[in-house]
C-alpha cells in the first residue's frame, strides 16, 4: 500500500510584522525601556508571549 503523503510549507525563520501602537502604550513601553535598559521589540514580545495566556475571547453577539 502506499503511503499518503502530506506536503507541509513552514513560513522562514524571521518573519515579523509591524504593529503600531497607541501613544499610551508607547509612552508605558518607553518607561519600560528608561527602567530596564531593553528594546522595545524585547519588552513588547515578552509581554505577549508571557501575556498570551491571560487573554479571554469574548464573542459578542
Amino acid at each position: 500500500m502506499s503511503k499518503i503523503v502530506l506536503n507541509v510549507y513552514r513560513p522562514e525563520k524571521g518573519v515579523c510584522g509591524v504593529v503600531r501602537l497607541n501613544e499610551q502604550a508607547e509612552k508605558l513601553v518607553k518607561q519600560l525601556q528608561r527602567e530596564t535598559g531593553l528594546s522595545a521589540k524585547h519588552i513588547v514580545s515578552q509581554i505577549i508571549i508571557q501575556g498570551y495566556d491571560l487573554v479571554e475571547i469574548k464573542e459578542e453577539k
